[in-house]
């Protein structure tokens, strides 16, 4: 095998091993992008939940600010019917046992506020960690991308180089040939040469 074979059949070897590169490549943009966009539906997913939870606490204030009306209204009426007569105390007293009912429902509602407010900041840091995340991902695909394009930038180079080496040995075998056809004309003009003598 001559060395332009030998450096053709590496041309070709690294060729393949390019493309195998290249495939490798493109598999793991593939696989980036499908994480994406799995990120991409969970991290939706998650925001609408957050905004139904925070639906359902902006419900619960308003249900504890007309509590604390009630509650206050409550304590007035009593006040007055006191002032009215002695004998409405046991009235006030049922008045004042009905605000504190409120005022610990008020309390419960106030503590399930805080709980959905901390729930709600975790949520927001597992989404900023998401984001994170996601944009690593993102990083990631870019960088496959970029294997991918340097691949296929080697490959053509390859190919390139390829096709040089065939078209210098096609043309160091035509000068091969074009040699030998000119010994072979010197040769038989030498023998015609040699007959004409020989027959003077």
């Amino acid at each position: 095998m001559t060395a332009d074979r030998l450096e053709a059949k590496e041309i070709q070897d690294r060729i393949l091993a390019e493309r195998c590169q290249a495939q490798v490549a493109q598999q793991r943009a593939l696989l980036a992008a499908t994480a994406r966009k799995a990120e991409d539906e969970k991290l939706e997913a998650e925001n609408a939940a957050i905004a139904a939870a925070r639906v359902s606490l902006a419900a619960e204030q308003r249900a504890a600010a007309a509590a604390l009306l009630r509650t206050a209204a409550s304590e007035e009426a009593a006040r007055v019917a006191q002032a009215r007569s002695e004998t409405s105390e046991e009235a006030a007293r049922v008045e004042r046992v009905r605000a504190e009912i409120e005022y610990r429902a008020l309390a419960e509602v106030e503590a399930r506020m805080a709980v959905e407010m901390k729930l709600i900041e975790a949520d927001n840091a597992r989404i900023a960690s998401e984001i994170r995340a996601k944009e690593a991902a993102e990083t990631e695909f870019k960088l496959a991308e970029q294997s991918l394009s340097s691949a296929r930038e080697k490959e053509d180079a390859a190919i390139r180089a390829a096709n040089m080496t065939r078209l210098r040995a096609d043309t160091e075998a035509q000068a091969a040939r074009a040699e030998q056809a000119k010994l072979q004309a010197e040769g038989r003009a030498t023998a015609l040469a040699r007959q004409r003598r020989a027959s003077t």
